[in-house]
C-alpha cells in the first residue's frame, strides 16, 4: 500500500473479523434504516400539508422536472461514485480525478438543459416546466460538487452522518415547501423545497467527508473508473427508465392531473419499501464488498439478508394491500380518491422492489454490472410498454398492474443474477423463505378479516388504519414468539436474534456510559 492509498477499514491490512464486520454492517443498518424511518414519517407529514395546499396538477409538473432531471443525472455520474466504493483500495488521484470529472459534467448537463428546456416543454404539454425545469438544473452543479465526498462516506460505512445529512435536507426541504405553499406559490414550492434540500445536503457531506480538491484528470484512472463505472452507468439508466417510465406514459398519455395521482399512490407504495430497501441497497453494497472473496460468508450473507427482507416486506405488503382505502383518505385527503386503486395494485409489489434491489447489490458487489445492465434494460422494456398497453386499456389501474408485473420479472432476473454470485441453489433461498411465506398469509387474513369487521361500524379512516394495524402486528409477533420454527424459518430466527443481541449490546453501552459520567 502506498503512502497515496486511502484504506482505513482494516487493521494491519487484514479483513474485518466476521464479527466485527457484522457489528459494523448492523450499525451502518441501524444509522440507515433510522434514518429511511423518520425520513418517511416526515414525507407523509410534509405530505399531509402539501396535498392540501396544492393541486395534483402542480405536483404533476414537478414530477416531470424530476423525470427529466433524474435521467440525465445519471449520465454525468457515470458510475464515479460506486466505482470508488466497491475498489478495494483508492488513492488521491481516484479522489481527484472523480471529484474533476463530476463537475465538468455537472456543468454541460445543466448548460445543456437549460436551453433545451423549451422543447422538453412542449414534447410534455406542460407549458409550466419551461421554467421550472430552468431554475432545477443548479442541482446538476450541487451534485456534482457533493458526489466524491458522499461516496467516501458510504465506502467507509459512515451512516451515521449519511443519515442525519439527509434527515436535516428533508427538513429544509419541508420548512421551505409548506412555508411558500401557505403563500400561495404553487408549484414554485416544490421548487423551492427540492432547491434548498440538494444546497443543505451538498454543504453538510462536503464539511463531514473533505477530500482533495483538486481540478485535475489522471488519464489511466479515470480508465479504471469508467471501466466499472460504465457498467453502473449503463444499468441505473435502465433502472431509471423502468422507474420512471411509468411517470413518462402517464404524463404524455393522461397528463398532469393523473401524473400527480399516479406518482402520489406510487410514492406512498414507496415509503414502507424504503424503509428497508434503500438502507439494504446502500449498506450492503460497500459491506459484501469487502467479503467479495469470501465464498461462504458472501452466500450466507445474501441467504439471511433475502430472509430479513421478505420477513419485513411481505407483511408490509399485506397491510397495504388491505388498508390501501384509509392510507389514501388519512395521508392525502378525499380529493385523491382515485389513488386508491392504484395503491392497492401497486403494494403487492413492495417485496419485490425492495427484494431487487438486495439482488443487485449483490451481483454489485461481485463486479458483475455489464450483467446487471442488460437485466435492467429488460425491466424498462417491460415497464414502458406494459405502462402504454396499461394506460390505453384501464387507464391508471392499467399501469399499475404493468409496473407489478415488471417489478415481479427484475426481480426474478436478479436474484438469480446474485444466485449465481454467491454460489446459492434456488431451492435453498426457497425453502429458508417458506415459514416467512405462511407467517404473511396468517397476517393477511387477520388483517383483512379484522379490517372488514371495522368498517362495518363505520369507523373513521384513522381508526380503522391504526386498530387493523394493532392487531395484525400483535398476531404477528405472537406467532413469532410460540412458533417461530414454522412461520419464521431459521434465517428469519437468525435475523431477529442478531438484532436482538445488537440492540443488547447497545443498550448496555448507553448505560455504562450513563453510568461513568
Amino acid at each position: 500500500m502506498t503512502a497515496n492509498d486511502v484504506e482505513g477499514d482494516d487493521e494491519l491490512g487484514g479483513r474485518p473479523a466476521p464479527k466485527d464486520m457484522t457489528r459494523r454492517t448492523l450499525d451502518s443498518l441501524a444509522w440507515a434504516s433510522s434514518g429511511a424511518i423518520i425520513q418517511t414519517f416526515l414525507q407523509i407529514g410534509v405530505l399531509l400539508v402539501l396535498a392540501r395546499l396544492l393541486t395534483p396538477q402542480d405536483f404533476g409538473v414537478i414530477g416531470a422536472a424530476t423525470l427529466v432531471l433524474g435521467f440525465t443525472q445519471v449520465f454525468w455520474q457515470l458510475g464515479v461514485g460506486p466505482a470508488l466504493i466497491q475498489r478495494p483500495a483508492i488513492t488521491r488521484e481516484h479522489m481527484e480525478t472523480a471529484f474533476t470529472t463530476s463537475i465538468i459534467l455537472g456543468l454541460v448537463f445543466a448548460t445543456g438543459i437549460f436551453f433545451a428546456s423549451p422543447a422538453i416543454s412542449d414534447f410534455f404539454g406542460m407549458p409550466r416546466l419551461l421554467s421550472v425545469l430552468r431554475a432545477t438544473t443548479v442541482v446538476y452543479l450541487l451534485g456534482g460538487i457533493s458526489l466524491v465526498a458522499e461516496s467516501l462516506l458510504r465506502r467507509e460505512l459512515r451512516f451515521k452522518q449519511v443519515a442525519l445529512i439527509q434527515l436535516a435536507a428533508y427538513v429544509g426541504y419541508g420548512v421551505v415547501s409548506i412555508a411558500l405553499a401557505i403563500l400561495g406559490a404553487g408549484v414554485w414550492a416544490l421548487v423551492g423545497g427540492h432547491l434548498t434540500r440538494a444546497t443543505i445536503e451538498t454543504g453538510l457531506v462536503l464539511k463531514n467527508s473533505p477530500h482533495p480538491k483538486r481540478i485535475f484528470v489522471h488519464r489511466s484512472v479515470l480508465r479504471e473508473l469508467l471501466s466499472f463505472g460504465s457498467g453502473v452507468t449503463a444499468a441505473q439508466i435502465a433502472n431509471y427508465c423502468a422507474l420512471q417510465g411509468d411517470n413518462f406514459v402517464v404524463g404524455r398519455m393522461l397528463g398532469a392531473g393523473p401524473l400527480g395521482v399516479y406518482g402520489r399512490a406510487y410514492n406512498l407504495m414507496a415509503m414502507p419499501a424504503n424503509l428497508f430497501g434503500s438502507a439494504v441497497d446502500t449498506v450492503l453494497f460497500p459491506a459484501m464488498a469487502k467479503v467479495q472473496d469470501e465464498p461462504t460468508r458472501f452466500a450466507a450473507a445474501f441467504r439471511r439478508s433475502m430472509a430479513v427482507t421478505a420477513l419485513i416486506g411481505l407483511p408490509i405488503s399485506a397491510l397495504t394491500f388491505v388498508l390501501a382505502p384509509e392510507i389514501v383518505q388519512v395521508v392525502l385527503g378525499s380529493q385523491w380518491t382515485g389513488a386508491e386503486s392504484a395503491l392497492r395494485i401497486l403494494a403487492l409489489g413492495i417485496f419485490f422492489r425492495t427484494g431487487y434491489k438486495l439482488g443487485g447489490s449483490v451481483a454489485r458487489a461481485k463486479g458483475l454490472v455489464h450483467r446487471i445492465a442488460w437485466r435492467q434494460g429488460v425491466y424498462a422494456v417491460t415497464v414502458v410498454a406494459g405502462a402504454w398497453i396499461g394506460a390505453s386499456t384501464l387507464e391508471l389501474r392499467g399501469v399499475a398492474y404493468a409496473v407489478l408485473i415488471s417489478l415481479a420479472v427484475i426481480f426474478a432476473l436478479l436474484t438469480q443474477l446474485a444466485l449465481k454470485a454467491s454460489g446459492l441453489s434456488v431451492g435453498s433461498l426457497i425453502k429458508a423463505n417458506l415459514p416467512i411465506l405462511l407467517f404473511t398469509a396468517v397476517v393477511l387474513g387477520v388483517a383483512y378479516a379484522s379490517a372488514e369487521v371495522v368498517r362495518m361500524v363505520e369507523t373513521p379512516e384513522i381508526l380503522v388504519l391504526v386498530s387493523v394495524t394493532a392487531v395484525s402486528v400483535g398476531i404477528a409477533a405472537a406467532l413469532g414468539k410460540w412458533m417461530p420454527g414454522l412461520f419464521l424459518g431459521e434465517d428469519g430466527l437468525w435475523g431477529l436474534r442478531t438484532i436482538n443481541s445488537y440492540a443488547k449490546q447497545k443498550l448496555s453501552a448507553r448505560r455504562g456510559k450513563k453510568v461513568t459520567t
